[in-house]
C-alpha cells in the first residue's frame, strides 16, 4: 500500500470494459503490457525482491504472454 492514495485501486479488464461501456464509447481496446522493470522502490523487503520482479516481469515480455499477464494494462477508447 506504499505510495498508494485513497483514490487508487488496481483495476482489472472487466472493471474497465464495464465504466467505458457505461459511458457509450464506440471502440474500446485493452491490453496488457510487460516489460516495465524499476530500479528502486521505497520499501526494503520489495527492494530486495526486486531483481526477482523485474525478472518475471521481463520474462512476461512475450507476445504469448503479455496481454493475458502483463503487469499494467493500456486503454484506448473513442466517442
Amino acid at each position: 500500500s506504499k505510495g498508494v492514495t485513497k483514490n487508487e485501486e488496481p483495476l482489472s479488464k472487466e472493471k474497465i470494459r464495464n465504466a467505458f461501456n457505461l459511458n457509450d464509447f464506440s471502440e474500446l481496446k485493452i491490453y496488457g503490457i510487460s516489460g516495465v522493470t524499476f530500479k528502486n522502490v521505497g520499501d526494503k523487503l520489495a527492494g530486495r525482491l526486486l531483481a526477482v520482479y523485474n525478472f518475471i516481469e521481463m520474462a512476461l515480455d512475450n507476445p504469448l504472454l503479455r496481454d493475458r499477464y502483463g503487469a499494467f494494462l493500456i486503454t484506448y477508447a473513442r466517442k
